[in-house]
């Protein structure tokens, strides 16, 4: 394939791989996919599924989980949640770009962002960038509304 996208501050800082396939290689940071592996795309109605050919983590995100033990409940959630868009890179809720927080755009330079739903109310958001899916955070319900600037009670 051609060369990877832009330069992001967040992709030359390096990007750490989840399951990187043999045929994905990464250089300088970027994900430089030679032969995409097992593409599937599937429609049924409106939603549409696509295989990636790796998921990636922002290097903040990548040093959080380094902190914790394998076993914690967020790092077991993280891993799940890029088994889950290793078999789609759809699987969360597209964020509509109105409504992309600046911070995400200053600091990631995306311009496509979706959320993911974890258990007891955290989130995550992550971006798709060279249809690599990049999971870019983890916060409590009350730190996603207010980076998303919702009132809470």
């Amino acid at each position: 394939m051609n060369s990877a996208p832009s330069d992001p501050d967040f992709l030359r800082s390096g990007l750490q791989s989840h399951h990187l396939p043999e045929s994905t290689i990464l250089r300088g940071g970027k994900c430089l996919v030679t032969k995409v592996l097992s593409r599937v795309v599937v429609s049924s109605g409106s939603m549409k599924r696509e295989r990636p050919p790796s998921v990636f983590l922002s290097p903040k995100l990548h040093r959080f989980l380094d902190s914790l033990k394998p076993d914690h409940k967020f790092a077991k959630w993280i891993w799940s949640m890029a088994d889950v868009l290793k078999e789609n890179k759809f699987a969360g809720e597209l964020i509509r770009k109105s409504q992309i927080p600046r911070i995400y755009v200053e600091r990631f330079s995306v311009n496509n962002l979706y959320r993911y739903s974890h258990p007891e109310g955290y989130r995550s958001c992550y971006t798709i960038l060279n249809e690599c899916p990049i999971i870019l955070d983890l916060m409590s319900h009350a730190e996603y509304d207010k980076v998303f600037g919702y009132k809470t009670t």
